[in-house]
């Protein structure tokens, strides 16, 4: 567009004004075809006088080489008479004749740093190409134009490196012909491809530049008149046609003027329809700088109550709600006021009082000069969306049973307090009410504990809170004192075992168990501990004053853990290996795995002190593991049966089971591995043990039941474990010798056993008057420190066979 304004100019000027634009138009491009001509010549003298050079080089390049050729490889040795021809000698006068020959100012020299002829010692600029070649060894040529006693001069320079014709010459001086050894003292030591110097030449550049610029004159002068012919001719055609085309140009231009004037007035219908869809669709309004209301819409006006009339003229503060923050209105004008666009959502209030929330986008509004002139603000009615989440923020932090704030509110709560006190309150036994009442009596019950509990607060300090399950808890924020929380559990122990609960018309008697931490840090967890403590020693209330107990038991049990992790890691949990001696023969015919730890300083930790803390943590299959790992390596190469422990916790661990399967149960290992499984081990899971025993016996591994004799002793369980070994437990054994009803509960347990078919193990030999009384009992096997204490495996005789021990006393 500025192009066919500058043209329609032209047309409506003066003839004297286009031709005075064609002549600077003229002008312009006559000194812009000068300067190219200009530089055109000046870089073809540049090429002219690079060629030459070339030209020089390659024949005095050519001479060398001939001088090399007749003289080293024809064997002709140098000496007084033709020394001239030496290629440093002879181009001083090759660079005369070449002078006189073509009529130039032609000057050629070889030049070295360690020259044999004062004529060859290198001037300043020979000396700076000199440096070039030294610092870019890969460059082949260097130039530049110099003055030089008044006169402009082009320089090329060529390096001169040793090559293997050089060599004879220009090595050590020892081995060069004798004529120049004697001849000269310098120019020896040099190294194949070393720089010993450059081919210099000098040409005049002031009668190449005269010859060009005699050119450039000719060639300026001819187009310079070319081209003002040309141009003359064409303004005035072009004068010609401005003015036959005046009448067109005019008429082209009122249509453009029609044509975007339609289109502006299409735009303007558009950008209505635009506001007509926005003031349908969002709540807009305008305001001038000071935040008055000069325009709001339909919507508007029906969310907050007000008319136009009420509103047009008024503060926005009209909407203000007092909720809002002057914080956030100070941001809001900060923002806009820099020219910027201000999203929030705040709330608004209405003329009737109540409130709705809006999600607003105010941008201000610039004239065409950048300045603020008014804003706009678009509104969204998201007072819904708000309450949504607002209601969703209450039933998280409230339990939809009882109504009461939940566990998570609790937390919340609790971290607002640098101390604060705690009473959990737990039903006793509530699973046994909701397995024989149902589950919907068991959530009544929760409820009317609840409403007691909520009926017994009646401490403002005092906020009530439902857990999970029958889990209920009082918070207390109020002045503390000692047995403040103490002496409302007594309360409600009273109030509840007062009278049962009547639910679905049914009376349940409920008992409580409570659990108090007075202002810990970490109330919950004190509180769940206390209760926990008080279920394990049969009280209704226990309380946590100081927790350092606590804490010590449960930095002692993360001490525990890492001491266990890091054996693991560092393969320090390794069994020791007891010795199961067969009764009727005295030799060893297994060994049962017992683990222990191993402390890095040596010292030996016997299982009791840490599988414990290993099952509760949910590391004991990692035990197991590393017991099977070294059982594998030991009883490769020793044909003795071997038993390993399995609690409930590896049988349920499928990856241990696969790991069993790999490492033992599909080798030939599986026919001499026993299984040994407390007992007591696994009542709730019954039915997994089952599947895993079927499942080891069909690979040849063998069962034995730990420990019998301290648990239910029930043989029908017995059978149907498929036991294959009985080991009677430690605590009958070690009464035999001393308690009549412990050698009857031994004799018993053998008769039943045997007529089964299953083999009995006695544990805990401690002496052999007990080794004696179990083999009359009829015991098949026996086990004890007596008979041999567990060792570690540097302590097995490598390869031990049954056959090759007796008794192990």
């Amino acid at each position: 567009m500025r192009c066919y304004d500058l043209y329609m100019n032209m047309v409506q000027s003066s003839p004297v004004r286009i031709l005075a634009l064609i002549s600077c138009t003229l002008l312009v491009l006559l000194v812009a075809k000068i300067l190219a001509e200009y530089r055109h010549i000046g870089a073809l003298e540049h090429a002219v006088q690079l060629e030459d050079t070339r030209v020089i080089r390659q024949l005095i390049t050519a001479y060398q080489k001939t001088y090399l050729d007749i003289f080293i490889h024809q064997n002709i040795t140098p000496d007084e008479q033709n020394l001239e021809f030496l290629p440093l000698v002879a181009v001083k006068n090759i660079s005369s004749n070449l002078a006189g020959m073509t009529g130039e100012k032609i000057k050629v020299r070889m030049v070295s740093e360690r020259p044999r002829d004062p004529d060859n010692i290198a001037d300043p600029l020979e000396r700076r190409a000199i440096d070039y070649f030294h610092q870019d060894p890969g460059a082949n040529e260097f130039s530049e134009i110099v003055k030089e006693n008044g006169e402009e001069v082009f320089f090329h320079a060529s390096p001169l490196r040793i090559t293997a014709s050089c060599l004879p010459c220009h090595a050590s001086r020892e081995k060069a012909p004798d004529v120049i050894a004697s001849s000269y003292d310098s120019g020896f030591d040099y190294r194949l491809g070393d720089l010993y110097g450059i081919l210099s030449i000098r040409l005049s550049h002031d009668r190449l530049s005269e010859r060009g610029f005699s050119t450039f004159f000719i060639k300026a002068a001819g187009s310079t008149l070319l081209l003002g012919l040309l141009f003359l001719g064409g303004g005035l055609v072009l004068l010609r046609r401005i003015r036959r085309d005046e009448e067109n140009y005019t008429r082209e231009l009122e249509q453009v003027v029609h044509s975007r004037t339609a289109s502006l007035r299409e735009k303007v219908k558009l950008l209505d329809e635009y506001r007509k869809v926005l003031d349908e669709s969002a709540i807009v309004s305008k305001s001038d700088l000071a935040g008055n209301i000069t325009y709001v819409n339909e919507r508007l006006c029906r969310m907050t109550g007000y008319s136009r009339e009420e509103l047009i003229g008024r503060p926005h503060s009209i909407l203000r709600h007092p909720d809002v923050s002057p914080e956030l209105f100070a941001d809001m004008w900060q923002t806009i006021s820099e020219g910027r666009v201000w999203r929030g959502v705040f709330p608004s209030r209405c003329k009737d009082g109540s409130t709705r929330w809006n999600a607003s986008t105010i941008c201000p509004i610039f004239d065409h000069s950048g300045t603020i002139i008014e804003y706009i603000a678009a509104r969204y009615d998201v007072t819904e969306l708000i309450e949504k989440r607002q209601q969703l923020q209450r039933l998280l932090t409230t339990d939809t049973l009882t109504g009461l704030p939940n566990r998570y509110q609790l937390l919340l709560d609790i971290d607002r307090l640098e101390q604060a006190s705690l009473l959990m309150v737990d039903i006793h036994n509530f699973g046994e009410i909701n397995d024989f009442y149902g589950i919907d009596t068991g959530d009544l019950v929760i409820r009317e504990l609840a409403r007691l509990v909520a009926k017994l607060c009646r401490d403002s300090h005092m906020t009530l809170y439902r857990l999970h399950g029958d889990q209920l808890a009082i918070l207390y924020q109020g002045p503390w004192r000692a047995d403040q929380l103490e002496r409302f559990s007594h309360e409600l122990l009273e109030e509840v075992a007062r009278k049962p609960f009547h639910v679905n018309d049914n009376e349940i008697l409920v008992q409580v168990t409570c659990g108090i931490s007075y202002k810990q840090e970490n109330p919950l967890i004190e509180a769940d501990l206390a209760l926990k403590q008080a279920k394990r020693h049969g009280r209704l209330v226990q309380v946590i004053v100081e927790s350092g107990d606590i804490r010590k038991v449960l930095e002692k049990n993360h001490q525990w853990l890492r001491r266990l992790r890091d054996a693991l890691d560092e393969d320090r949990i390794v069994p020791f290996y007891q010795p199961i001696i067969h009764a009727a023969t005295g030799r060893i015919t297994k060994y049962e795995c017992l683990v222990r730890l191993i402390e890095r300083d040596g010292t030996v930790v016997p299982p009791m002190e840490f599988l414990p803390i290993a099952r509760k943590a949910r590391i004991y299959p990692r035990i197991t593991r590393a017991v099977i790992d070294h059982a594998v390596q030991v009883f490769a190469d020793r044909p003795c049966d071997f038993s390993i422990n399995l609690v409930c916790e590896d049988i349920m661990d499928l990856g241990l089971v696969e790991y069993m399967h790999e490492k033992l149960l599909q080798t030939p290992l599986a026919g001499r591995v026993i299984f040994e499984i407390l007992e007591t081990e696994g009542m709730e899971n019954f039915n997994r043990i089952q599947e895993f025993i079927r499942d080891v016996k069909q690979y040849g591994c063998r069962i034995a039941i730990d420990d019998f004799g301290a648990g239910y002793s029930n043989f029908e369980r017995l059978l149907s474990l498929q036991a294959d070994y009985l080991k009677i437990d430690g605590s009958i054994i070690r009464m035999v010798t001393t308690d009549e009803v412990s050698a009857t509960i031994a004799r018993t347990i053998v008769t039943v056993a045997g007529k089964i078919g299953i083999c009995t193990v006695a544990e805990y030999v401690h002496d052999e008057q007990t080794a004696r009384l179990a083999r009359e009992i009829g015991i098949d096997y026996l086990q004890g420190y007596h008979l041999g204490e567990p060792r570690p495996r540097q302590m097995l005789p490598a390869g031990e066979t049954s056959a090759e021990r007796g008794k192990n006393g």
